[in-house]
């Protein structure tokens, strides 16, 4: 059993055309780049249709993997961690915020399964060796050829550089290079010193790396000698007298995905260590009926159409889960004559019931025709009667409400949505999805019920979930002191906070200019925030990434942030790494 978890092995194995891939990686609050590779492999799956569904969690992103399993509409689950190494993340905190390992988890009726990390298949040993091909022009491999795989590696956790010694170890045996050494940015032998470690004239570095983030762009590069600082660079470039090739990451490798899914087959089978690891059963008030789950021909029968298509369907389906069906009688409601406070950020807390009669200014209906309009956050969701007596329901951003289709951008593809969703008016990214900062100027059109969920839950993830677990009265709350005291690494320093300093970050993130949600969470058991919650449009259960981020700026800095401005995530101070973890990185 991995070390430090502890947990029931599980007796059988699950096929996976009835299960739901969850495609764990590290994410960033700075930079688009580093979730890339999750979402380009989990496209990639859906297109395949080998799992019932793939979805996505991100640990610095929405949706974080506590919160991901909520989402999830099948009997068994199988959580494979995109990274690199089995180190901390994947050892330590993705298990933790899954509440694998004997945890209490009201997310999810089912059994879940966790696999070992990509990057430690041996798989990744043929990516490494081709990608160095490819870049160096597919020359003959081992003419005086030598390869350099460059990993992270710290010095403070010896789990960080094994994956790069073992890919190295493997290569060498093959002998396809005259040399091959593992190299690090951070401990011994380092990159920075390349060319003493190599006799040969010509050198290729591979970076495993998942995603093509700082590291891979600036620092791999400078601390080789091929640029200085972020600047460019040829390839090959000269060093040192040699000739110094830079490929790309392994982890941006489209074959990572037939890794990804031997990996979720090995936890299925229960022949992968990682699979060691699952979920005691619990009681999900939002799964649907027939065991509370979708039917696994009907999600095939959704990922095979059209690449992912969002568009209206021949056949038209209703959302599967139990708080999907809510939220699309709430969208219908408006038919009726009711009026939902939740659909603006503006109503109060109050209004968590969807069909308690309200008006206000920014739920709208339109009885004519069938037609009804609902606002979510800053998304119009509108519905309409086909000729055949059908619903078709179309999302826009809620300022475009007046535009012509003409006026806008067409986007008939969950990847499409997801893409522009993740930079905001001007182009920069968005880390906080639920900031109030969505861009304007595109529509889906033509959704059935299903696809509707799908498209929200993509802009805004997990909102529906939680918001119905609210509205039932259900919702579990995790206060600030006991998000605090689970964290390890850089984070573990924000339960040293007392509740006036907590005071100070709810003002600056918790705030209708920052957050549309509406903080749910105190100080602690019996110990309020000093500060008044927002009306924000769905619940927020627990402190995201972006306010630990915020308390340990606060702690770092040793300065208050009363009366700080709203925190510009694009400029963060914390490196995505998190290399001040004692622990060190495995991605």
């Amino acid at each position: 059993m991995p070390e430090g978890v502890s947990g029931r092995r599980v007796g059988s194995s699950a096929p996976l055309a009835s299960t739901t891939l969850v495609i764990v990686g590290h994410g960033s609050h700075h930079d688009a780049r580093s979730a890339t590779p999750v979402y380009a492999h989990a496209d990639t799956l859906r297109d395949r249709d080998v799992f019932a569904d793939v979805r996505t969690a991100l640990w610095k992103e929405a949706p974080s993997p506590r919160s991901v399993l909520r989402t999830v509409e099948t009997d068994n689950a199988i959580v494979v961690p995109l990274f690199i190494a089995a180190g901390y993340f994947t050892k330590e905190v993705i298990p933790r915020e899954l509440g694998l390992g004997g945890q209490s988890t009201p997310d999810v009726d089912g059994t879940v399964r966790y696999a070992s990390p990509v990057g430690t298949h041996d798989a990744v040993t043929d990516v490494i060796v081709e990608r160095a091909g490819r870049v160096a022009g597919d020359r003959h491999l081992g003419d005086d050829l030598g390869l350099a795989i460059v990993a992270h590696g710290t010095e403070r956790n010896e789990n960080s550089a094994a994956a790069a010694r073992a890919h190295a170890a493997r290569i060498r045996d093959w002998d396809r290079f005259d040399e091959v050494r593992a190299l690090y940015l951070d401990e011994s032998p380092s990159v920075g010193t390349l060319t003493d470690h190599f006799a040969t004239d010509e050198v290729v570095l591979v970076p495993l790396f998942v995603a093509e983030g700082r590291h891979v762009r600036a620092d791999v590069p400078a601390a080789a000698g091929l640029a200085e600082g972020s600047g460019d660079y040829a390839v090959p470039t000269d060093v040192d007298g040699r000739r110094v090739w830079y490929a790309g990451p392994v982890g941006t490798d489209p074959r990572l995905a037939d890794v990804i899914v031997e990996r979720a087959s090995e936890a299925a089978a229960g022949t992968d260590n990682g699979s060691d690891r699952a979920l005691a059963p619990s009681t999900d008030r939002h799964a649907s009926s027939a065991n509370g789950r979708r039917d696994s021909s009907e999600m095939n029968r959704r990922d095979s159409t059209a690449d992912g298509a969002l568009g209206f369907r021949a056949a038209a389906r209703e959302p599967t889960t139990r708080s999907g069906r809510t939220f699309l009688r709430w969208i219908e409601a408006g038919r009726r004559g009711t009026e939902a406070g939740a659909a603006s950020r503006r109503s109060p807390p109050s209004a968590s019931d969807p069909e308690k009669p309200r008006a206000t200014a920014n739920a709208r209906r339109t009885r004519s025709g069938g037609r009804v309009m609902r606002t979510w956050g800053e998304l119009q969701v509108a519905g309409s009667t086909l000729a055949d007596g059908s619903r078709t329901y179309e999302l826009r951003h809620e300022a475009d409400r007046g535009a012509t289709p003409a006026a806008l951008d067409r986007l008939d593809r969950l990847r499409d949505l997801r893409d522009r969703v993740r930079v905001d008016e001007q182009g920069e990214f968005r880390p906080l999805r639920s900031a109030p900062t969505l861009p304007t100027g595109w529509y889906c059109p033509g959704l059935d019920g299903a696809t509707l969920v799908r498209a929200v839950e993509t802009v805004y993830p997990a909102t529906i979930a939680d918001w119905a677990r609210e509205r039932e009265g259900s919702l579990d709350v995790t206060n600030f002191r006991a998000t605090a005291d689970r964290q390890t690494g850089i984070y573990d320093r924000v339960a040293a906070l007392d509740r006036s300093a907590v005071d100070a970050v709810v003002r600056t993130c918790c705030v209708d200019d920052a957050c549309l949600k509406r903080r749910r969470w105190e100080y602690d058991d019996g110990e309020a925030v000093d500060v008044p919650r927002v009306n924000g449009s769905f619940p927020c259960h627990e402190p995201c990434s972006m306010v630990l981020e915020r308390a340990r700026e606060s702690v770092v800095d040793g300065a208050p942030v009363e009366g700080a401005d709203a925190p510009n995530w694009d400029d963060a101070t914390s490196d995505d790494v998190d290399r001040s973890s004692s622990r060190g990185d495995d991605r």
